[in-house]
């Protein structure tokens, strides 16, 4: 049983505190997994760099250990580069948008495993990190943020984190960023409980889902805004420029297939063709707002004829995907459709022209799709199975094969 009573240290340093760790990363694997996967693939597909990042950081005791996190620089910065925070310019651009939503911190979750670190806590820092700290301190500062680095583990969430994402300390300069840092370490130590941490592990997620679906207070982002960011950071990379109508036909389109696909899982195929053709003329559909269905009705209508009806057509076939996909009999099968699916959403993204830059950010968007389709059937196989959406159980054999499957595509 969990302690609700244990504060400060005694929380901190509590097994209780560990067995926490233990099973919130466990019931977050799904959501991590597809999700690291398709980042590593970007990673490496777009940057061509080896996508784990290595470092030796500072934890508990000030005990050096070996951290891992999504790499964001490019290889030729030092390794023992400061964490100075959001505005840090030699990042890429990709690195830039990762870091800026913090899913370049998810192979933390090693860490978390392995005992260094833990699910909520201070920041882990490198030597230089520590030595600039105790520079801008006092004296009475200085022992009492040592106290707080001695009795907490470093993690991946954490208030100053939290806080950092909604004030920017950085912006403020190094000085005041680094004593918002330590003020917040040494508040931890002395405050830290099961309570306050499922409470900043809640707000994280709460921001983070802001975020994504962009309702963040200091922004005007429309939701499918942030897959939309991502898609044109790494055309950036690839030497394009995205146009405006592009940007927004992003934007509408992952916003709408997200829709439609909660339409398939809560009320079947049969439903669909009517949605889309609604959605297609500016009607409101299941899960969006009148005004996302005319943004998107006005995305859709600005683009080719010849392109409009192959956008069309690629909609009103994705039932027929789903029901094929119910009547398998094989894993083969099953992943046969599941990446004709993929490529169907793949194609709805693609960028128009014969461009050599714009040909290769296709084929990267179409293995994007079919890793990011095959991770989400890996995990949600035996739901699908249940639920009837799928026509054949999946052993954990034929997961790890079609595991296998996803991270070659993601190489190639």
């Amino acid at each position: 049983m969990l302690s609700p009573e244990k504060v400060g240290t005694e929380w901190t340093l509590s097994s209780h505190k560990r067995t926490l760790d233990l099973l919130g990363m466990t019931a977050l694997m799904p959501i991590f997994i597809p999700a690291a996967i398709a980042i590593a693939d970007t990673i490496h597909s777009v940057d061509k760099m080896n996508p784990i990042f290595v470092q030796t950081r500072y934890g508990l005791q000030f005990e050096p250990f070996t951290f891992y996190k999504f790499r964001t620089m490019p290889p030729d910065v030092p390794p023992d580069t400061p964490s100075i925070g959001g505005s840090d310019n030699r990042r890429t651009v990709l690195g830039t948008k990762l870091s800026s939503k913090h899913l370049d911190e998810m192979p933390q979750t090693i860490n978390i495993y392995n005992g260094t670190m833990s699910m909520v806590g201070p920041r882990p820092l490198i030597r230089q990190d520590i030595e600039r700290t105790f520079d801008i301190l006092s004296p009475t500062e200085q022992k009492d943020w040592k106290t707080s680095r001695w009795v907490s583990k470093p993690a991946v969430f954490g208030r100053f984190q939290l806080d950092n994402h909604i004030n920017h300390y950085e912006s403020a300069g190094d000085e005041e960023f680094i004593k918002a840092r330590a003020y917040a370490d040494i508040a931890y130590a002395a405050h830290a409980s099961f309570q306050t941490d499922m409470g900043i592990v809640l707000d994280t997620a709460r921001a983070a889902y802001n975020t994504f679906v962009g309702k963040e207070q200091d922004s005007e982002h429309l939701r499918g805004e942030s897959g939309a960011q991502m898609f044109q950071a790494v055309a950036e990379e690839f030497g394009i420029r995205v146009t405006e109508q592009e940007h927004e036909w992003w934007r509408a389109t992952l916003l709408a297939a997200r829709c439609l696909d909660d339409i398939v899982d809560d009320q079947g195929i049969e439903n669909l063709t009517i949605q889309v053709t609604d959605l297609v003329h500016g009607r409101r559909i299941d899960g969006m707002t009148q005004a996302e269905a005319e943004a998107f009705s006005e995305a859709f209508g600005k683009e080719s004829p010849e392109k409009q009806q192959s956008l069309l057509t690629i909609y009103l076939a994705l039932p027929s995907f789903a029901a094929q996909k119910r009547t398998v009999s094989t894993t083969r099968e099953l992943a046969r459709f599941t990446k004709l699916e993929a490529d169907a959403f793949a194609e709805m993204l693609f960028l128009d022209s014969t461009d050599n830059n714009r040909i290769k950010f296709n084929k990267w968007i179409r293995n994007f799709s079919r890793t990011g389709y095959l991770a989400d059937l890996i995990i949600d196989s035996n739901k699908d199975y249940r639920s009837g959406n799928i026509g054949v159980k999946v052993s954990s054999l034929q997961r790890a094969s079609l595991g296998a499957q996803a991270i070659l595509v993601s190489c190639f």
